[in-house]
């Protein structure tokens, strides 16, 4: 019987028993969700009244009744596209199979790169579906609908083709079309990714103006794939909106993104939030497995042949310009990393740095040994930076203003309340943000820092707080001690008082 096993075992593809895992995962996580509209008696609609979902269900069952009213089309139009032709078929469910596909052809796209960077398709295998199918959290993301499932989809199957075309001895210009129109069909999804987008077109001309190979004809087959999918998008966008902008884009512009807060974001949301937020989990403590993959990026591009070299920079050039660009986003805080499930975010890097986190280990195993256990070493240097509350006098600037108290309402999703300090007006998630504990409300800035004692602006303060009652300031330090990502742990994250 074990020979007839080990038999059957020889016989079956590592890529299809994949698929094969990764379908049952995600359709057993799908429907035994307690989200699921219909699994919870108490909320029958589930996913569908959080405010993602039920704008995409709105825009694919508006456009299903051939209804382009704009007030029925709130997100970009692509994933809605997606979903319109199951809406009748599957009117609870019409992203399940969009999804599903996502998920697959994301694993089709990563297999294909692995392949050209010299990873086996059984490890290739393996690595992709330990991490993104064995981690529920990361799971989730793939099968609660988000419109970075497709896009996600889009850009490893990007990545694919543009390894394809930099290993390949000569241009195929239906190659290089299905490169433009994968790269345009990004943005049309979620248009903040046009800038990975524009990463991996830019490769391909930088790559194919250094070989000499670029002429007119390849420009022109990458418009002509760009105009396959901009073009119709083009048609439907003017009929909903005209020539305005919609109030998804008017929004985006008001919340946006603050790259000189870059550092004191990667710490809390990658690291240790606790000390800031009082609690929560950084990506790194969740799956500590991702410092790997860091530590993969320098050694890989060093042992790799000029082809595999150039698929791998592009591929850490996107994870980290997505990863940074995501890190800088004002309204991506700790608290809603996970219980949000904004983790979403980061879908395309859990399966890139799966891939590093395995190159890493094949040359830790295979050689040569010291580049890899430097780069591991010069990460964990790095990480070992850590960003802690020091209790700061008014005439400090303060990332932290703490007002003791019990029994606070919901503050977090509250735009209405603000503080005011000597520079002016900081409303909530615009500028700031505050996190309720059972001992009062943290408000974390984010904009800018504190300048002065930040006070309520009347009319706009949280009830439940002790009136007149000034908060605890606290501006950042830099330490350099243990990982913050990796146990043991610190015991507390109170915020300790200045002594008398």
């Amino acid at each position: 019987m074990l020979n007839r096993a080990a038999a059957l075992l020889r016989r079956v593809e590592p890529v299809q028993a994949g698929a094969v895992l990764l379908a049952i995962a995600y359709t057993a996580g799908y429907f035994s969700d307690p989200a699921l509209p219909g699994n919870d008696p108490a909320q029958p609609l589930g996913w569908w009244v959080w405010w993602d979902q039920s704008q995409y269900i709105a825009s694919a069952r508006a456009m299903a009744r051939h209804d382009w009213a704009p007030v029925h089309h709130w997100y970009p139009l692509g994933y809605a596209m997606l979903a319109v032709p199951f809406v009748r078929l599957m009117p609870a469910h019409p992203f399940f199979f969009v999804d599903l596909a996502s998920l697959l052809a994301c694993y089709g796209g990563f297999l294909m790169v692995a392949r050209r960077v010299g990873i086996g398709t059984l490890w290739a295998v393996l690595a992709f579906v330990l991490a993104v199918a064995a981690d529920k959290a990361f799971l989730l993301t793939w099968f609660e609908p988000w419109n970075t499932s497709p896009t996600a989809a889009l850009l490893w199957l990007l990545l694919a083709a543009i390894a394809a075309h930099v290993a390949a001895p000569a241009v195929s210009y239906p190659r290089l079309g299905a490169i433009g129109l994968l790269a345009a069909s990004i943005p049309l999804v979620r248009p903040v990714e046009a800038l990975t987008a524009a990463l991996c077109l830019a490769a391909v001309l930088l790559h194919d103006g250094l070989a000499r190979r670029i002429g007119w004809r390849g420009l022109l087959a990458l418009a002509a794939g760009a105009a396959l999918v901009a073009l119709p998008y083009a048609v439907v966008y003017l009929h909903i909106y005209g020539l305005r902008q919609t109030d998804y884009m008017r929004a985006s512009r008001q919340l946006g993104f603050v790259p000189g807060d870059i550092g004191f974001k990667a710490y809390v949301l990658l690291v240790d939030p606790r000390a800031w937020f009082g609690t929560g989990q950084g990506l790194l403590q969740h799956a500590p497995w991702m410092v790997l993959g860091l530590a993969g990026i320098v050694p890989a591009l060093r042992a790799a042949a000029p082809p595999a070299r150039w698929v791998l920079g592009l591929l850490a050039l996107v994870l980290l310009a997505q990863a940074a660009l995501y890190i800088c986003y004002i309204d991506l805080l700790p608290p809603g990393l996970w219980y949000y499930r904004n983790v979403h975010y980061f879908k395309p890097l859990v399966p890139g740095m799966a891939l590093l986190a395995l190159l890493w280990l094949r040359q830790l195993l295979y050689g040569p040994r010291r580049p890899a256990i430097l780069a591991l070493a010069v990460v964990l240097a790095v990480l070992a930076v850590r960003i802690e509350p020091e209790p700061a006098t008014p005439g400090d600037r303060a990332r932290l203003a703490y007002f003791p108290g019990r029994d606070v309402g919901e503050v977090y999703l509250v735009p209405a309340l603000a503080l005011r300090d000597v520079r002016g007006v900081l409303p909530n998630i615009a500028n700031m943000r505050l996190v309720r504990l059972p001992d009062g409300i943290r408000a974390i800035a984010l904009r800018r820092l504190f300048e002065g004692t930040p006070t309520w602006v009347p009319g706009a303060a949280p009830p439940g707080l002790p009136p007149g009652l000034p908060p605890r300031l606290y501006a950042e330090r830099v330490t350099i001690g243990w990982p913050g990502f990796l146990p043991p742990y610190p015991k507390s994250a109170g915020l300790s008082e200045r002594p008398p």
